[in-house]
Formats: structure tokens, C-alpha cells, sequence
């Protein structure tokens, strides 16, 4: 080989060198730039967890008491004068955090729906709202379907394996029906639900007997019958479910059961009209030859069940 064809080769060995020099420098500078954007990364999620507890007003103690249990428990927690008076920005700071999930844990996520419900608990939000409806239905849908954790369920509400979120699901249910304005069929369908519930001991839902969702069951099952006129047709089945109810060994199931019995009872009186004439001496007692009060009204929708009389001394003796 000559030697200019020496040097020629030579040459290109050293361009190739060069050439795989700079690759290997590329590799390692995109490596670099690619472990500073995790870390990165990683800090912002940091910096956005501490603003979940700060912005959403919410200590550690707030969501160690948390509880699904009953409503007050998050009211009480967080009363509605804790609220910041940069509220328009810290909830449209929440809704934009729930709406984008993927830059957020499990446990951020929790903080978020926290401060998301505690603002909506505590001012009239339906201005900030209105225009995310569209992007924070599918968000929380995506939380009732793949939430990691019993609490964002609960937040969310989905039907769970855990009993307390079935329980919430219950409450949230029947909230929806009283301030979402259902109608008188379908309130009456969502008690038909309840009552299916109390009948079955939970088991309707998959949570046999279950203190918790049974009393969640009877409680809103009392609060929709409130907003039923005639309860005629509910009350036969009705009380048959809460006399077989007063067996129960919780005393929360006893107690709710014992409460719509009595509102059965309060709805079935029928104050009496001017022009009815005088009731008759056998007007004044019932079948069972208990007393009416005939001075200012009358029984007329729901006759007494001979099972309640039976059941009544248990009633009294457990409460």
C-alpha cells in the first residue's frame, strides 16, 4: 500500500473516531437531560402536594378525622369561615389539579377533592364551575373508576369493595335526589332502592350484613320519605322492613329503624277539616282499642299493624 493511500485510511479512521466520539457525547448529554427532567419532574410533584395542604387550607388533622360516615363530620372539620378570600382562585386551582391527573399521586389527588368539596360546601360555587362541567365530569368518573385508594373513592363515589364508600354512595345518592330535583317517581324508585337494601341486610349491595350501609339505608330512606306527601303505598312494606329492623343488634340501625317508624306514623296524620262531622265513639279508637286523638286530627292512611304492637315493647326496651 502506498503512502498516500496510508494516510488516506488513516484519515478516515480518525474521522470515524470523531464521528462515534460525538455520538457517544450526544448519548450521554440526552442521559443528562433527561435525569434533570425527571427530577424536575419529581420536584414539581413535591411542590405540588405541599400546595394541595396549604392552598385547600387543610392540616394533617383534618384528614386524619376525615370520615364518610356522616356529612357533619366534614363540615365540622372545615367550617365554612376557614376559607381563604383568594377562594375563586385556590378552587379554580383545585378543579384545574383535578381535572389533570397525571401530574398528581393518589395521595394528591385526596387533598384535592377535599378542598374541591370544601369550597363547594362552603360558598356558592356555581359561576366557577359552570364552565369545567364538561372536563370535571369525565375527571371524577376517571377517580370513581380507578382510584387507587378507599378515600378518593369515597370522594368520588363509586360502588367499592369497601362498605363505607357504599355507605357514602347511599347518602350522596339521596343528597342528589333532594337538591338535584328529582321527581316524585323517581324519589319514590331511589327508596324502593333503599328499602331493598334494609330488607336484604346489605347484601342487595354486596355488604351483608353491614351496620354501615344498613343505617346509611335507613337514615336517607327518613330523610326522601320527608319530601313524600302520601306515603300509602310505601308505608305497608315500609314498616314491615324497620319492625323486622328493631331486632337488629346495632343500636344506629335500631334507632333509624324506630325514627321511620314514627314518621310513618306523623305522615299518616291527617289534621280534620272544619266540616267533618263529630267522630263517633268507635272513631276514637283504633281496631286494637288503643285511643285516637280525634281533637285536632285523625288516622286515616295507615291502620296499626298488629306486628308494630307486637314489636313495640322490644322498642322500648332496647332504646
Amino acid at each position: 500500500m502506498g503512502k498516500e493511500k496510508r494516510e488516506e485510511v488513516e484519515e478516515d479512521a480518525k474521522e470515524e473516531r470523531k464521528v462515534k466520539e460525538w455520538e457517544r457525547e450526544s448519548k450521554r448529554e440526552k442521559e443528562k437531560e433527561k435525569e434533570k427532567e425527571e427530577k424536575e419532574k419529581e420536584k414539581d410533584k413535591d411542590n405540588r402536594h405541599v400546595s394541595d395542604e396549604e392552598d385547600g387550607n387543610l392540616t394533617d388533622d383534618d384528614s386524619t378525622t376525615w370520615s364518610v360516615n356522616s356529612i357533619d363530620d366534614m363540615l365540622d372539620a372545615q367550617e365554612p369561615h376557614e376559607v381563604s378570600d383568594t377562594w375563586a382562585q385556590d378552587l379554580h386551582n383545585r378543579i384545574e389539579e383535578i381535572i389533570d391527573r397525571k401530574r398528581s399521586s393518589a395521595e394528591g389527588r385526596e387533598h384535592t377533592l377535599m378542598a374541591y368539596n370544601h369550597y363547594l360546601m362552603a360558598r356558592y360555587c356555581y359561576d366557577e364551575i359552570e364552565g369545567k362541567i364538561s372536563e370535571l365530569y369525565p375527571a371524577l368518573c376517571k377517580s370513581i373508576k380507578a382510584g387507587t385508594g378507599e378515600k378518593e373513592a369515597c370522594l368520588a363515589l363509586r360502588d367499592h369493595k369497601h362498605v363505607t364508600v357504599k355507605a357514602a354512595a347511599i347518602r350522596a345518592v339521596a343528597a342528589l335526589a333532594v337538591y338535584g330535583g328529582a321527581s316524585d317517581s323517581e324519589i319514590s324508585d331511589i327508596m324502593n332502592e333503599f328499602l331493598e337494601i334494609i330488607e336484604s341486610d346489605g347484601n342487595l349491595v354486596d355488604a351483608p350484613d353491614s351496620v354501615e350501609v344498613v343505617t346509611a339505608a335507613c337514615e336517607e330512606w327518613g330523610n326522601l320519605a320527608t319530601l313524600v306527601d302520601d306515603l300509602e303505598e310505601e308505608s305497608e312494606a315500609a314498616m314491615e322492613a324497620f319492625v323486622e329492623q328493631l331486632e337488629s343488634s346495632s343500636t344506629s340501625v335500631r334507632i333509624a329503624a324506630g325514627e321511620n317508624i314514627a314518621l310513618i306514623y306523623e305522615k299518616s296524620y291527617t289534621q280534620r277539616d272544619s266540616n267533618d262531622p263529630e267522630p263517633t265513639e268507635d272513631e276514637k279508637v283504633d281496631e286494637y282499642g288503643f285511643p285516637l286523638d280525634v281533637s285536632g286530627g285523625f288516622m286515616t292512611h295507615y291502620q296499626t299493624n298488629e306486628v308494630v304492637l307486637q314489636s313495640l315493647p322490644t322498642l322500648i326496651a332496647r332504646n
